[in-house]
């Protein structure tokens, strides 16, 4: 019985496909999953029940063109964090998701990502907008904002 990441590949694959179109033209991407795994660079979240709730994929890299055209380049003590997937349908599952990049890989100075939403355009923006997004920025936002208005 396999345990860990191996017993969850398929899950993983499963969730990527249902969440994600893009992902139907991969056909079989469990050797590059694996890699990110490998270094550390795949995260994923469980529920309670033991389903995949969220998941990301990043790289380090030192400038935006080589993440794309370099899609095995990873250096991790470069200071731009290359977001090559994340899905994660809840806010929370996000916040999860950015809590553990965070615990894993720490700050960086930048981040970026292609926007589908945006049309695929590539971003690129201050580590801290992403830090804002873990449940301790979220806190902190919050505490902030009660503070405001009361």
């Amino acid at each position: 019985m396999a345990s860990g990441f191996d017993g969850d590949i398929e899950a993983i694959e499963l969730f990527v496909t249902e969440h994600y179109s893009n992902s139907m033209c991969w056909g079989d991407f469990k050797p590059w999953m694996r890699w990110y795994r490998e270094n550390k660079l795949l995260g994923y979240i469980k529920g309670e029940g033991g389903q995949i709730e969220g998941m990301a994929m990043v790289r380090f890299v030192d400038d935006v063109q080589r993440a794309i055209e370099e899609p095995y380049f990873n250096d991790p003590n470069l200071d731009i964090c290359w977001v090559e997937l994340v899905i994660a349908p809840k806010p929370e599952t996000l916040a999860r998701l950015v809590d553990l990049l965070l615990t894993v890989w720490g700050e960086r100075k930048y981040f970026a990502a292609r926007r589908n939403h945006l049309g695929g355009a590539i971003k690129q923006y201050p580590f801290k907008v992403l830090s804002r997004l873990s449940f301790k920025g979220l806190t902190q936002l919050l505490s902030s904002s009660k503070q405001i208005g009361s």
